[in-house]
């Protein structure tokens, strides 16, 4: 889908994950993290504006090396943690906690905040909380089944089945993004593991919310094209060339 310098750094594919369901399909993305860095960027509503040291879109002149964007996850408030970035917080950070940890190098770490290298330092820019972990130990547990409106979010019209998205990492760092309309947490959480997933958690959910992006540069590396994943999508390609209400992930080639 994406080269880094002539090497593949972003594979895709596409597959149709329920017989019941079957007129949708899920988008599969993975990413290899020794081609690309990952950073968080704010939102205007979440965490809002504030003194966190990064723009709330991906403006004119920054746009070289563009690779990808992706959603993040609930509004803070709701998802059960905090948010971090450069030294400034937003509610604060919860241990065992499913997290996005962002590192200044650009590497990407997701894993249950407060566990083996995921508890703070001087070598993390970032860190973005939601829920619990949806895979644990290259496993699906039991939980992703229990309270799922309570636990796993609102949805609309009180269906478990509806657009949701998820991030997870595999033994040898590639990052895995699965996203897609007529998913329950468990085949979610399935679809992470069967990529290769050891630990994965739920980011946002119903369509709103929802939004992959890869960006083609061709001609123009400076201002690269933006393309939708899933062309059902309801944001635009183009939607974090604009100031974002919510916060999301950047992704860029090294």
């Amino acid at each position: 889908m994406v080269s880094v310098k002539g090497v593949p750094a972003v594979f895709k594919t596409y597959l149709r994950q329920s017989r019941t369901y079957s007129s949708y399909y899920a988008a599969v993305v993975s990413m290899d993290q020794r081609l690309l860095q990952f950073s968080l960027r704010p939102g205007t509503e979440d965490p809002g504006y504030g003194h966190w040291g990064a723009p709330m879109d991906i403006p004119h002149g920054h746009r070289y090396g563009l690779v990808a964007t992706f959603n993040s996850g609930f509004r803070v408030a709701s998802s059960g943690g905090g948010f971090y970035l450069h030294g400034h917080y937003d509610g604060r950070l919860i241990k065992g906690v499913a997290s996005e940890v962002y590192f200044k190098n650009g590497q990407l770490r997701i894993g249950r905040w407060g566990r083996g290298p995921l508890h703070m330092g001087p070598d993390i820019a970032a860190v973005r909380q939601n829920l619990h972990p949806i895979v644990i130990h290259g496993q699906v547990p039991r939980s992703v089944d229990q309270n799922v409106l309570s636990s796993w979010g609102a949805t609309l019209g009180g269906g478990y089945n509806v657009w949701r998205s998820g991030v997870g990492i595999t033994k040898d760092n590639r990052i895995i993004f699965v996203y897609g309309p007529a998913l329950d947490v468990r085949t979610l959480a399935s679809l992470l593991k069967r990529a290769g997933c050891v630990t994965a958690m739920e980011l946002d959910i119903n369509p709103d919310w929802m939004s992959f992006m890869y960006y083609l540069a061709k001609n123009h590396p400076a201002n690269p094209t933006p393309v939708n994943l899933l062309r059902s999508q309801i944001q635009p390609p183009n939607r974090y060339f604009y100031i974002s209400n919510r916060d999301f992930t950047a992704v860029f080639s090294r």
